[in-house]
């Protein structure tokens, strides 16, 4: 086989991987799971998926590390890239790694700023604090206008896949916070 149909073969080949690798990190999740024990001290912030030290979590993390209350308390940051970044007073994770499922079963606190990935189950004893990212100047949730056979452009899911997705997340809040009024009617309609 030429050199140029291997290489082709293999970026064919690399996200298929990639995606099983992830499905059985997230069946190994799901079995796991219920068998770590919560950590009442350990707080688990993400940022847009893992962007970096950003937006709502990046504050409360800031104020949580600053106060007294909480020395005793293990700050850990899931990022995409770990080895670009220091937190201070965190732990630095990867996001969707090994250690990233370990920390989401043994956190008592979750801090996100954004929809958590379906496959997430949250212990009854844990503690979603959902900040969302901003205002939301468009369209949320169930508020999305697009006729039921269209899908959404990022993840390729129907409407209604998306919109099964935002509830079951949002069933799993325990906190929701909201910057405005403007803001909690957007979001108590989506």
């Amino acid at each position: 086989m030429s050199e140029i149909k291997q290489s082709s073969l293999l970026k064919s080949l690399k996200p298929k991987f990639k995606k099983f690798v992830m499905h059985m990190m997230t069946v190994l999740y799901r079995i796991f799971y219920k068998f770590i024990k919560i950590d009442s001290r350990t707080v688990l912030f993400i940022a847009f998926h893992g962007k970096g030290y950003l937006c709502n979590p990046k504050y409360i993390h800031e104020y949580m590390s600053q106060d007294i209350k909480y020395k005793d308390f293990e700050f850990v940051w899931a990022v995409k890239n770990p080895m670009d970044i220091q937190i201070p007073n965190a732990k630095v994770i990867k996001y969707n790694s090994i250690e990233y499922f370990y920390y989401l079963a043994k956190s008592h606190y979750w801090v996100f700023n954004c929809k958590m990935p379906s496959y997430v189950v949250k212990k009854k004893n844990q503690v979603y604090l959902q900040t969302w990212h901003g205002t939301p100047l468009k369209r949320l949730g169930h508020d999305i206008n697009v006729s039921p056979d269209q899908t959404f452009y990022r993840s390729q899911v129907s409407m209604a896949e998306m919109m099964k997705s935002y509830d079951d997340d949002a069933k799993k809040y325990d906190y929701f916070v909201s910057p405005n009024r403007f803001s909690t009617e957007k979001f108590l309609s989506a």
